[in-house]
């Protein structure tokens, strides 16, 4: 396994879908690979290259979810069939999930000797997620 995957994609244990999929997502666009799931499966000139990114993309999403997660996911046959199902059941944050980001977003400290840009940064991401 790649040691840039297993620093930079935490292990998705439900809670933390929303970091997760968006470390997942940067990761596999920087793999090449991410076109399998916003795309549609191609015509049979380029269907094996396709396959071919479409299970490396399998195999990583799967390998950055917990146990319980990945036999959730394990019969599917495609990536975006996999990442759909993930979407569905964890995307959506519970309420203490939402009251978490509104606490971290409350601890950000503004500082006084720079500037407040990159705090501003972090309380919006709070909000948005």
């Amino acid at each position: 396994m790649s040691n840039t995957m297993t620093s930079l994609v935490p292990v998705l244990d439900g809670s933390n879908y929303q970091t997760w999929s968006d470390a997942m997502e940067a990761y596999l666009m920087a793999q090449g690979t991410w076109h399998v799931i916003v795309t549609t499966q191609p015509d049979d000139t380029t269907r094996p290259a396709w396959d071919a990114d479409n299970y490396k993309a399998m195999g990583v999403i799967r390998l950055r979810c917990t146990p319980q997660i990945a036999a959730k996911i394990k019969g599917s046959l495609l990536a975006v069939t996999m990442w759909e199902t993930l979407e569905k059941e964890y995307g959506k944050p519970g309420i203490s999930a939402i009251f978490s980001e509104f606490k971290a977003a409350l601890a950000v400290e503004i500082p006084n000797n720079a500037h407040p840009a990159a705090a501003i940064d972090e309380i919006a991401m709070h909000f948005s997620r």
